[in-house]
């Protein structure tokens, strides 16, 4: 499974939806929240403070770039 599709699982097992132009339809702190967690949980990482705002993984797109920056720390 690739990483994109990883992502994809965790934002929607999250309750966030994922239109077909990558931007996010109900986008709440709740979802934001539970987001992160089962991001952190897939990738064995912690979320740095800088990357824990909800514009920094607005969109499909936004999150995979977060998410490889991580990946590369």
């Amino acid at each position: 499974m690739s990483n994109k599709d990883r992502i994809i699982k965790c934002l929607e097992e999250s309750g966030i939806q994922i239109f077909d132009n990558g931007d996010f339809g109900d986008f709440e702190s709740m979802n934001f929240i539970s987001a992160i967690i089962s991001l952190e949980q897939e990738f064995g990482f912690e979320f740095p403070d800088e990357y824990l705002s909800m514009n920094m993984v607005s969109n499909l797109k936004n999150t995979e770039l977060v998410v490889k920056k991580i990946l590369k720390t």
